[in-house]
């Protein structure tokens, strides 16, 4: 665990490294889906924590819908264009930012439906 988080900071430092070097040529941006957003449940939404003791009154009922089923949910795609700065002690975590929001069962995530929000999002940063 202690080997992977030292490649995992090492290689993290060399990215911000080549981009601050190559700042002239280079592009650095993040993207990612957030968590699904449910919509249109009454009820409590259960995070999948299952066989768990709960607290609750002897002629009652436990019910929460389970959160890979719900009626509908959205799921946000976040893509951050870095402003690179001169120097790796500032901060990485500043520029532009697209958010769009994603029917999960409809437009599941996949890698061509990132590439292409990828595609807009860079031609909308670099319109001019």
């Amino acid at each position: 665990m202690l080997v992977d988080a030292y490649y995992c900071i090492a290689y993290w430092r060399y990215l911000r490294e080549f981009a601050i070097y190559y700042k002239r040529y280079t592009t650095l941006i993040y993207a990612n889906d957030k968590h699904k957003i449910p919509i249109g449940e009454l009820i409590a939404t259960s995070t999948g924590v299952r066989n768990k003791l709960t607290l609750a009154p002897l002629d009652g009922e436990i019910s929460a819908c389970d959160h890979d089923f719900n009626k509908l949910s959205l799921t946000p795609s976040v893509s951050l264009f870095v402003d690179i700065p001169n120097n790796i002690t500032e901060s990485f975590y500043q520029g532009q930012i697209y958010v769009s929001y994603k029917d999960t069962v409809f437009q599941p995530s996949c890698g061509l439906r990132h590439a292409t929000e990828l595609h807009t999002n860079y031609e909308k940063q670099f319109e001019n």
